[in-house]
């Protein structure tokens, strides 16, 4: 069996065309290259190259030969590009998520139950996360409607409750619970990014309102106009908030400000996934 390196060595030959810039280019002797050429065509068992004044030419043999190496090298290329890719696949989930508040969660969820995989995710609405799922895109998604299709399989992965934190000096600060008109006028820091939260709770009541921070903190001075702005959190990540006595945390008093979040995989990858599907722990 033909070893690849001399075929690479011998495609190098053909493009460089002499053995000394051949040589160079791959870091060898010139006696080391011409010894690689010669058996190279010890292996084929006929003559590849004519040979005049030390110097070597390529024949019909090599010409045919040449050819083929090239095609060999780069289905030897791809097949090494594939099957790392295939690798990296089987040790990656992709995960959709119409909220980065479900996407949290899920990630720790993974992270315990699929301690080998890696998580990649992405933040999209409900009609595209079933449509990625259906196509293979994801294998995982979280909606806040449940998919109606005989092919995926949901459940009720947890429900959820919208809070809002404003300053202290803002006169909302001493209701017990808010509705969003009352927020109308009020500066509210939040993102496109923030999925189900932006377009359908948010972006239809407070558009005006609305300061993006799809490009983040970039100055001070948008840092220190963040502490004068609204922001809404959810209740499963108050408790990694302090007592802040600048700020209010207050709840959302609307039925869409409490979703019901659904976890769907392929019904055909229900057992592969049952471990996640099946997974409940005391933040449920």
């Amino acid at each position: 069996m033909i070893e690849i390196y001399l075929l690479e060595q011998f495609v190098k030959f053909a493009e460089k065309g002499s053995l000394l810039k051949a040589s160079l280019e791959l870091h060898l002797s010139q006696p080391a290259l011409s010894r690689s050429m010669k058996k190279l065509e010890d292996e084929f068992g006929v003559q590849l190259f004519d040979r005049s004044n030390s110097k070597l030419v390529f024949n019909q043999n090599g010409e045919l030969a040449l050819e083929y190496a090239k095609k060999i090298l780069a289905l030897n290329e791809e097949m090494t590009r594939e099957v790392i890719l295939n690798d990296k696949k089987s040790r990656t989930i992709n995960v959709g998520s119409c909220s980065p508040f479900p996407m949290w969660k899920i990630t720790s969820d993974i992270n315990k139950k699929f301690s080998e995989l890696t998580v990649s995710n992405e933040i999209a609405g409900d009609d595209e996360l079933i449509g990625g799922l259906k196509n293979r895109q994801y294998q995982v998604i979280i909606t806040v409607n449940k998919p109606e299709n005989r092919l995926i399989y949901s459940k009720l992965y947890f429900k959820d409750k919208l809070y809002v934190s404003i300053p202290r000096r803002n006169p909302l600060a001493e209701k017990k619970s808010i509705r969003l008109s009352d927020l109308a006028g009020t500066d509210i820091f939040i993102s496109e990014s923030s999925g189900y939260w932006y377009d359908t709770l948010i972006k239809n009541n407070l558009k005006g309102n609305l300061i993006d921070l799809k490009d983040g903190f970039r100055s001070f001075d948008l840092l220190f106009t963040a502490g004068k702005c609204a922001y809404f959190v959810s209740d499963r990540y108050l408790d990694f908030f302090e007592d802040d006595s600048f700020r209010a945390i207050i709840p959302v008093d609307e039925e869409e400000a409490r979703p019901e979040y659904y976890i769907s995989c392929l019904m055909s990858e229900r057992s592969k996934y049952a471990p996640l599907m099946n997974y409940d722990d005391k933040t449920n």
